[in-house]
C-alpha cells in the first residue's frame, strides 16, 4: 500500500535522500498500476454492460406474430394409437380473408381425416372458409363439414402464442431455434422458430402426437394463388362427417 506524499522543491535544487527517491519510484509504479486497474475496471464494466443488454434481450423478447398471409410445405410425422408415419403437406394460411388450407397426402395420419376415412392412405384436404371447416378427399371425391369457428374449428389468431414462454435457444440440424412453449387443456405445446427479421416458422410439436417441421426454403409470408382457397363444389354444410369422427364432439 503507497501513501501519497507530495514534495516541493525548487528547480535548483534535487535530492538523492533515499526516503525521496523511494517515494518517487512508488508514486510512479503506483500510476502504472493504476492505469493497468483502470483498464480492468473498464473490461469489468463492458462486460457487465454486455451481460445486462443480453439480459434485457431475453427478458424482453416477445413471442412470435405470425404475418397475416404465409405459406410453407412441412414433414409431419404422427403417432396414436397403432397408426403412425410421415407425410408430406402444405399449409395455407389467410387471417386477412379468414382462409386456410392444409393439404396432405396421406390423410389417415391427421386426427380429423383418419377417422373419417379409417385405415384409407387417401390424400386429405382442410378447408377452413366462411368459418367453417371441411375436410375434402379429392381422390374418393368426397367431401364433409367437420365443424365450425364457435366451437374451436376456425383459424388460429396470429398472436397465438402470445401466451407462450419463451424455453431458450437451441440447436437443431445446425441452426440455432427459439424455443415456445405453450400450455393449454393440461397439455404443452412447443414452437420452434429462426430468430430472423420473419421469425420464421421451424417446427410445431402438438402433444401427445404430432410434428410439423417446416421446409423453410418453401416459406413466404404470402399467398402466392389464392385461388387455393376455393371450396369444392362438393363441399356443403348438409353434408356433415360421420358420426364416429373427431369432427363430431366440435358440431355438437
Amino acid at each position: 500500500v503507497c501513501v501519497n506524499v507530495f514534495f516541493f522543491s525548487s528547480r535548483r535544487r534535487h535530492t538523492r535522500f533515499l526516503p525521496v527517491s523511494w517515494a518517487r519510484r512508488c508514486v510512479q509504479e503506483t500510476g502504472i498500476n493504476a492505469e493497468y486497474m483502470g483498464k480492468q475496471i473498464l473490461i469489468l464494466q463492458m462486460k457487465f454492460i454486455l451481460l445486462a443488454v443480453a439480459l434485457s434481450a431475453v427478458l424482453c423478447l416477445q413471442p412470435p406474430v405470425w404475418p397475416n398471409q404465409w405459406q410453407a410445405s412441412f414433414n409431419e410425422s404422427s403417432k396414436y394409437f397403432f397408426i403412425q408415419g410421415e407425410t408430406q403437406a402444405t399449409y395455407y394460411y389467410d387471417w386477412t380473408n379468414q382462409n386456410y388450407r392444409v393439404d396432405r397426402e396421406d390423410g389417415v395420419l391427421d386426427r380429423y381425416c383418419g377417422t373419417v376415412r379409417k385405415f384409407q392412405r387417401t390424400p386429405c384436404t382442410h378447408y377452413v372458409t366462411g368459418g367453417k371447416r371441411y375436410l375434402h378427399f379429392p381422390e374418393k371425391n368426397d367431401c364433409c363439414y367437420c365443424c365450425d369457428a364457435e366451437r374451436g374449428c376456425g383459424l388460429l389468431r396470429p398472436d397465438w402464442l402470445s401466451n407462450a414462454e419463451y424455453t431458450g435457444n437451441v440447436q437443431s440440424d445446425g441452426i440455432e431455434l427459439e424455443s415456445w412453449a405453450l400450455k393449454a387443456g393440461g397439455r404443452t405445446n412447443i414452437y420452434y422458430n429462426i430468430p430472423d427479421d420473419k421469425r420464421t416458422p421451424y417446427r410445431m410439436q402438438i402433444f401427445p402426437n404430432n410434428t410439423l417441421s417446416f421446409n423453410t426454403s418453401t416459406y413466404q409470408d404470402s399467398i402466392a394463388d389464392p385461388s387455393v382457397f376455393q371450396l369444392p363444389e362438393i363441399c356443403t354444410p348438409k353434408k356433415t362427417c360421420p358420426k364416429f369422427s373427431l369432427c363430431t364432439p366440435f358440431r355438437a
